[in-house]
């Protein structure tokens, strides 16, 4: 799945070298035994392997990159993620150039996408996006977010 406006269809491609090697690396075997933490993949592309319990999604920011693409992968358990476009938010605090980071209060009326694992979700910069939520009770999540350079 995709989440994207239909004005953005031929403003990215997601056939390029980046997102090919991030595919390529998330069909490999074995990445449940990834150990934490991040590293480079190629040039633009850093592979962040994380494991954590989910949370209600009522104490969640929404989140948005301006340099990035988030590719979100589960490896085992279940997560929400809110999903919604930047556009209309308003910002809470300000924008974290050295992470890529922004917040914002969240949409009156927000998306989710349930991840199971084996799944994925591409975020575009457009994307404010909330991941971590429990779908009911916490879990425990092992995850993999692909950062693509845009």
């Amino acid at each position: 799945m995709v989440f994207e406006k239909i004005s953005n269809v031929d403003r990215y491609d997601l056939k390029n070298e980046k997102f090919t090697e991030a595919f390529a690396f998330l069909k490999r075997e074995g990445l449940e035994k990834l150990p934490i933490g991040n590293f480079e993949l190629c040039p633009g592309v850093i592979v962040q392997v994380q494991s954590y319990e989910t949370e209600p999604a009522a104490g969640i920011d929404y989140e948005t990159h301006d340099c990035h693409f988030d590719i979100h992968y589960v490896i085992h358990g279940l997560e929400r993620i809110g999903v919604t476009g930047r556009d209309g938010l308003t910002e809470k605090g300000d924008y974290d150039p050295e992470k890529d980071m922004g917040y914002w209060e969240g949409p009156e009326y927000e998306g989710m996408v349930i991840l199971h694992p084996g799944e994925y979700v591409i975020l575009a910069p457009e994307d404010a996006h909330k991941p971590h939520c429990a779908v009911g009770e916490p879990c425990s999540m092992r995850k993999i977010v692909i950062k693509v350079e845009v």
